[in-house]
């Protein structure tokens, strides 16, 4: 093929190859049950030579004129190297404005023997020899410099490199030369490369630099049902104990190989049981965008919580149980409103109204007159005051 598939051999795991010959002259290449390259068997572009020779071949006794110009550029015959181009320039040169420092030691050495060195207790010089200082940094070279002064080197402003003559147009350009066509003495065509002759032999072409490739258990069959049923018998149990031994030996190698076992194992799961996997993702994924994307209540203000609660009350009964529940009412929205006032405020500020007028005392008892308390409202807005509902007893 013009791009072959590249089988992953560097994980140095068993896998299974194979090659589909279908009778619609269509190739397809697997790897481990999985489709890696398609290819069709009468193009002339899929493979790097085509199975059906051309219909035209290049005539062998055509030969390229002598004098046919195929480079599209030429050399200027007319450009001049200038005066002050300088071939033998170097890349870089002495920085003439450079000055030697004034503190540069010319005559101390780069390294001392150490003054505070002492030879070891036990240093036996019949034994061991004459013991010698080590050495360590000239302390006088920390200033400026020791040894030969050299000026730094910086790049070379007149340096341009070797001249060359620029190019121009080539008038003389005639354009590739390409020999006339005739007609293949060995042209042929098959319309059915698929029905291949019988088969005697396999041959395998493997370039690598890699060593430790083996091929065994290669099937030729008509079927491709006998070879998954071949593959199932022998691939898939050797892959399963591959997979067991690389997952004892994880184990083996303490915490984090445990876990890179457990996340082959769940990574095996998966692709054993793709539908179900991926049903449960999506079901989790749906499950979490509802409970982060719902829609919240909308809260109202304190304001209107509190106008909502503070509802005025029913206007005094004759009775006097109707009375003693009015008055239990009023209580608890008094709390309620109490409640919504904040500490720092005070009790607040509002204006009360008297909601109910006085009527005629019946039955002989003195009831609880109960007021409404409102928000004065001016040129139709309200104010942002907080109502405080309160009771009289009279």
């Amino acid at each position: 093929m013009t791009s072959p598939f590249i089988p992953p051999v560097q994980d140095r795991k068993p896998h299974l190859y194979t090659a589909i010959l279908s009778p619609d002259n269509k190739v397809r290449i697997l790897v481990d049950g999985e489709e890696k390259k398609t290819a069709d068997l009468l193009s002339e572009t899929d493979f790097r030579e085509a199975i059906n020779p051309p219909k035209e071949v290049d005539d062998p006794e055509d030969i390229k004129p002598a004098d046919w110009v195929d480079a599209p550029k030429m050399v200027d015959p007319e450009a001049v190297k200038p005066d002050n181009w300088d071939n033998d320039a170097p890349v870089r040169i002495s920085d003439p404005k450079a000055v030697k420092p004034a503190a540069w030691e010319d005559d101390e050495p780069l390294q001392v023997p150490d003054a505070t060195a002492s030879a070891p207790a036990d240093w036996d010089e019949e034994e061991d020899g004459e013991w010698e200082p080590p050495m360590v940094p000239n302390p006088k070279c920390k200033a400026a410099g020791c040894g030969e002064w050299k000026p730094p080197v910086i790049p070379n402003p007149a340096y341009k490199g070797t001249w060359k003559a620029p190019e121009i147009d080539n008038p003389g350009y005639k354009g590739p030369w390409k020999a006339r066509q005739i007609a293949n003495p060995n042209y042929y065509y098959d319309d059915e490369p698929h029905n291949v002759a019988p088969i005697g032999g396999i041959g395998i072409e493997l370039w690598t630099m890699q060593d430790g490739i083996l091929f065994d258990n290669i099937l030729i069959a008509t079927d491709p049902a006998v070879a998954a049923a071949a593959a199932a018998q022998t691939f898939d149990l050797r892959l399963a104990a591959a997979k067991e031994a690389e997952r004892l030996a994880n184990k083996d190698n303490g915490v984090l190989g445990a876990l890179r076992s457990r996340a082959q194992e769940a990574i095996d799961l998966a692709q054993a049981n793709t539908l179900p996997v991926l049903v449960a993702v999506l079901v989790g994924l749906v499950s979490f965008g509802l409970l982060c994307c719902r829609s919240k209540p909308a809260r109202g203000s304190r304001r209107e919580q509190a106008e909502a609660e503070a509802e005025p009350a029913p206007s005094r009964s004759s009775k006097a149980g109707g009375n003693a529940e009015a008055e239990e009412k009023a209580e608890e929205e008094e709390e309620m409103a109490e409640e919504e006032v904040d500490e720092d405020e005070g009790e607040g500020e509002g204006e009360e109204e008297e909601g109910d007028e006085e009527e005629e005392e019946e039955e002989g008892d003195d009831d609880d007159e109960e007021e409404e308390e409102g928000d004065e409202e001016e040129e139709g807005e309200v104010e942002p005051t907080k109502r405080v509902a309160s009771r009289r007893t009279r």
